[in-house]
């Protein structure tokens, strides 16, 4: 018995580790990765998403550089939570968590693809970019909801809807607008549809809320409990 709860003291130690963070981050990573290589080459028959709206919106590939930075937005907001307030970076990691629990049952229950992307010709370094991304984005499914999207919105609300950081006014703003590009930029260069989009947004919400409600009952019984004597 002595030795059991020694290593339960450890765990809870371990846990509380600062660097326990990277941990959670790092097996995210894995699992994002390996949920993402099975729905994208072993699963068969994946549904072609295309609406109207679609046809409408221009191909502009200068709008392949806030797709990009997508890959730098993400990490960079975790980090600076990391820094300032690890509480945040945990409800970041817990939200990105349920959001991707959803966005992968529907991904397993109905594949989906885009069959809409043009062929990026010209010599210029935008068409070069999105040359590189089609490439080893082939072929472009996992579109139905927009993980660019959904992540992008859900890092944004985790971070900037708490003190301190909604108070860094300039950095806020900034993020808002890349926010807003990001999302914009999955249409734009045709990476995905604009259901994909509608679909991603309304994921990060739900998760969002469904987190924060969590910790909003889960600070409630905390509260509520009465204090040693």
């Amino acid at each position: 018995m002595p030795g059991s709860w020694g290593n339960v003291y450890l765990i809870k130690r371990l846990l509380q580790n600062k660097y326990m963070d990277f941990v959670w981050v790092v097996l995210l990573f894995v699992m994002h990765t390996g949920a993402y290589f099975v729905t994208a080459h072993v699963l068969t028959g994946h549904h072609p998403i295309h609406v109207a709206l679609d046809d409408v919106i221009p191909y502009c590939k200068p709008f392949i550089v806030p797709y990009v930075l997508w890959y730098l937005y993400i990490p960079l907001l975790m980090l600076w939570a990391w820094w300032k307030d690890r509480a945040v970076l945990r409800r970041q990691i817990l939200t990105l968590l349920v959001g991707m629990l959803l966005s992968y049952i529907v991904f397993f229950a109905y594949p989906t693809v885009i069959d809409f992307r043009p062929e990026a010709v010209g010599s210029d370094v935008f068409s070069w970019i999105c040359r590189i991304i089609y490439r080893y984005d082939t072929p472009p499914v996992n579109a139905l909801p927009s993980l660019h999207c959904s992540e992008t919105l859900i890092l944004y609300l985790c971070t900037f809807t708490v003190d301190p950081f909604r108070k860094q006014k300039w950095i806020h703003a900034a993020a808002l607008i890349m926010a807003v590009l990001i999302c914009l930029s999955t249409m734009f260069v045709k990476q995905h549809s604009a259901l994909d989009v509608a679909t991603g947004l309304a994921v990060a919400v739900v998760a969002y809320t469904f987190v924060r409600l969590l910790l909003l009952k889960r600070e409630a019984a905390r509260t509520s409990q009465p204090e040693k004597t």
